[in-house]
């Protein structure tokens, strides 16, 4: 299931995806000083997937303290902590703020205490590599997420669509980072071990990781347009192949679609 989550103000957003019900949902409330005073009640599962947009990173403040192994997400413009995330052996995992969940019910959930004081910073580390999330994505917002939604949309005839990703599948992303960045000389907005983007105009160069459904060296472009339902309704089944329909994923609605050559792109609003 998906669970969608935000800081109070919405400057940092994210989607939990969770291999399971809502009632799995189990809850750490640590013992350590600063969750102490934040209230900080915590939930991860190896399997689950998090994927996270920051609107304005001037307003978050990445928090470390002590042994200095895991950053707080703190939107130093309401205070709240979304989500901690820890990076061992340049693998990023993380534990998610039940509290900042939507539509979810934290009383509702199976609490326990922890205590992990007198833990070596292996120890620690090891046990986050066993129980953290695994698979984790942080990205900036390719557009503001305050907008009014009662915006101006164009003439359906006049529907302007703009390129707004070209994602590329690498097999290093140390290595592309580092060729785009020091031999082509892009501005870096941001680099994770799955997902990286740079600042290139109008337009965002993102990195992501190869796989077997995209290999090495391949790309694939992603389109915005102002109405994704309204752009939905008028093409699908008419001059375009859609192979899903919008749907929420990455806190947006998402569609895919095929191009005269096969070829996969995406399409946001």
């Amino acid at each position: 299931m998906q669970i969608e989550g935000k800081c109070h103000c919405g400057n940092i957003r994210y989607v939990l995806g969770w291999p399971g019900d809502a009632a799995e949902i189990k809850i750490r409330a640590c013992s350590c000083t600063f969750c102490k005073k934040h209230g900080g009640s915590w939930t991860s599962h190896r399997d689950a997937e998090l994927i996270a947009t920051v609107d304005d990173a001037s307003l978050v403040s990445k928090y470390s303290f002590e042994t200095g192994t895991a950053d707080f997400y703190v939107c130093s413009r309401c205070g709240a902590v979304p989500f901690v995330t820890c990076t061992i052996d340049d693998h990023l995992y993380a534990v998610v703020n039940v509290n900042t969940l939507e539509g979810i019910d934290p009383f509702s959930l199976t609490r326990a205490a922890t205590n992990f004081d007198g833990e070596g910073t292996a120890e620690r580390l090891e046990r986050r590599k066993r129980n953290w999330i695994q698979n984790v994505r942080i990205a900036a917002a390719s557009r503001p997420s305050h907008a009014s939604k009662h915006k101006i949309k164009p003439p359906e005839e006049h529907m302007t669509t703009a390129l707004s990703y070209a994602i590329k599948y690498v097999s290093s992303m140390e290595d592309a980072v580092r060729f785009h960045r020091d031999q082509l000389g892009l501005n870096l907005r941001f680099e994770s071990p799955h997902w990286s983007e740079f600042e290139t105009g109008s337009t965002t160069l993102a990195l992501h990781i190869a796989s077997p459904e995209h290999p090495a060296g391949s790309c694939q472009l992603g389109f915005r347009v102002p109405d994704i339902a309204s752009f939905y309704a008028q093409k699908g089944g008419r001059g375009i192949e859609f192979t899903s329909p919008p749907a929420p994923l990455h806190g947006q609605q998402l569609a895919k679609f095929k191009d005269t050559d096969g070829a996969e792109c995406s399409l946001s609003e």
